[in-house]
């Protein structure tokens, strides 16, 4: 019985998500990919620039370029500043992973010199500086670098999410800009409606996969508390036969330990345009992994069941 009711609570989980991507597919248009990718990223950061987009007119449309092409300037000098910062603690970090029990102590020695050549344009210099000098000794050295690695992840995420977002405003711009420099008014008119009319339909096309994605997520996140709520019931109801669902949830949660450990922190593009965090990016690829392993096993089990009541009656 608690099998049956995991493979029917798994189907519909497919069911539900292939309707969701089936509908989305449908009114995506691929041709305005680009597009809808730019909107993606500048929206959620910028939403003042898609507003006063959809407020330009050919009239007022060179004022608008040069109030956004000085944005850009200005987002482009952050962005260096920003990926100094990120350089700068890459290779503070590298030169601490290469140190050894043996090279440790000359390290230490010879820190205040390497620290002025090394932390000259660091914002955070003093802060490396005594962190290092608190370091008593190389076993110490490894909790340090953790917690600079910790510092790192978020640094690294941080440049690349703004990195993302200055290519999109950049690319926006320059669309803009393209229309602005063409010659007949009638069709810089028609060009401009319709880059308004994309950017307002990637705009509900984005909030469509938003909603889509947080129910699957509440969808999954219910299926799996039913299926440990099932078995656990099937083993209180009937203590005795119930090895075959304490054996389920015992492996529910080795298949949950595994995916974790598989999947990987790596931020995808999506992930950075989605602002998600390493730690969640790695929560929800192990997610994805488990519901992948749910389904193969139901249909696995579906498909074997026949051929092992078949041995049994023989």
């Amino acid at each position: 019985m608690t099998r049956k009711i995991t493979n029917i609570i798994v189907f519909t989980i497919a069911g539900i998500c292939c309707i969701l991507a089936l509908v989305f597919a449908m009114r995506f248009d691929d041709n305005k990919k680009s597009l809808y990718d730019e909107i993606s990223v500048i929206k959620p950061v910028n939403e003042t620039l898609i507003t006063d987009f959809n407020n330009v007119n050919v009239a007022n449309l060179p004022d608008f370029l040069v109030k956004q092409n000085e944005n850009k300037l200005e987002l482009n000098t952050a962005l260096k500043a920003k990926q100094l910062q990120k350089d700068i603690l890459y290779t503070y970090l590298t030169e601490l992973n290469d140190l050894s029990a043996e090279t440790f102590d000359a390290y230490k020695t010879d820190f205040v010199g390497k620290a002025t050549s090394l932390f000259a344009k660091a914002d955070q210099k003093d802060k490396y500086t005594s962190g290092f000098n608190g370091v008593k000794d190389f076993i110490a050295l490894e909790g340090y670098i953790n917690s600079l690695e910790d510092e790192y992840a978020t640094v690294k995420q941080d440049y690349l999410a703004e990195k993302e977002y200055v290519h999109a405003y950049s690319n926006f711009v320059k669309r803009v800009s393209d229309i602005n420099d063409i010659v007949s008014e009638s069709k810089k008119t028609n060009d401009l409606a319709s880059l308004q009319n994309d950017v307002n339909t990637s705009t509900s096309e984005s909030g469509i996969l938003n909603t889509s994605m947080a129910f699957v997520y509440i969808i999954f996140a219910i299926a799996i508390l039913l299926v440990i709520l099932f078995s656990l019931w099937g083993i209180i109801s009937s203590f005795k036969t119930s090895y075959k669902a304490l054996v389920a949830v015992v492996a529910l949660v080795v298949v949950f330990v595994i995916g974790y450990f598989i999947a990987s922190p790596e931020l995808s593009r999506s992930a950075i345009n989605m602002g998600h965090t390493a730690s969640e990016v790695r929560w929800i690829e192990s997610g994805v992994f488990i519901t992948y392993l749910m389904l193969l096993g139901a249909v696995l089990s579906i498909a074997v069941s026949p051929l092992i009541n078949k041995f049994r009656k023989s």
